[in-house]
């Protein structure tokens, strides 16, 4: 892999720590719609789309009346995400370096900004599934990104926790750098990295 000018982040289970959080919310809409689907399945498809899960998890009414409460419940627990271990140390070392950083999620704009003023971090450009009309695995975010920034995509690179992720790099054709202490576990990635601070082996 070449040294990176453009490092892009995957927000829940690469920055944040936001499990606890989304365990809240989804357990909250089993009990309001009636719903027997165990967070563990739920879990599974952290990365697509909200609407996605719910189709992956066989939902197919009141899908956005659920995502309306699934936010609004999540909203009112948003003080359990919490930066992983060197996160703020690593986003400031970053900036200090003039490396540009990005975000790509799923999330929804209000709790992702919500989030990133809590913790007075700075990124370049930041990507939700409130700016897209595609997410995951589509590449219109992480493109976007690199068309706004003016980068190239040999310099960029995308850090996420989940095959999605990975799916998500590489419809965009760039390098895909495995977060291993997210939400998947999985090691058979080409590039991974233990802790968000060992990125700077990949920049330039």
């Amino acid at each position: 892999m070449n040294k990176k000018k453009l490092i892009i982040f995957d927000f829940d289970g690469v920055l944040f720590n936001s499990l606890k959080n989304m365990e809240i919310a989804w357990k909250n809409v089993n009990l309001k719609f009636g719903l027997k689907i165990e967070f563990q399945e739920y879990k599974k498809n952290i990365g697509f789309p909200f609407q996605e899960i719910l189709k992956n998890l066989g939902i197919n009414s009141n899908r956005t009346q659920i995502q309306k409460y699934y936010n609004l419940i999540s909203s009112y627990n948003i003080d359990k995400i919490q930066p992983y271990k060197n996160t703020l140390k690593t986003i400031n070392k970053l900036k200090l370096k003039n490396i540009k950083i990005a975000i790509c999620t799923s999330k929804d704009k209000i709790r992702t900004n919500f989030v990133i003023k809590k913790y007075n971090l700075k990124f370049d450009a930041i990507e939700t599934i409130s700016t897209s009309n595609k997410g995951k695995p589509h590449p219109d975010q992480i493109l976007r990104i690199i068309k706004n920034l003016k980068e190239l995509k040999k310099n960029s690179v995308y850090i996420g926790d989940m095959y999605v992720d990975y799916l998500t790099a590489k419809n965009a054709k760039i390098d895909y750098i495995h977060a291993q202490w997210g939400f998947s576990h999985a090691k058979s990635y080409m590039f991974s990295i233990n802790s968000i601070d060992k990125i700077f082996r990949y920049l330039v």
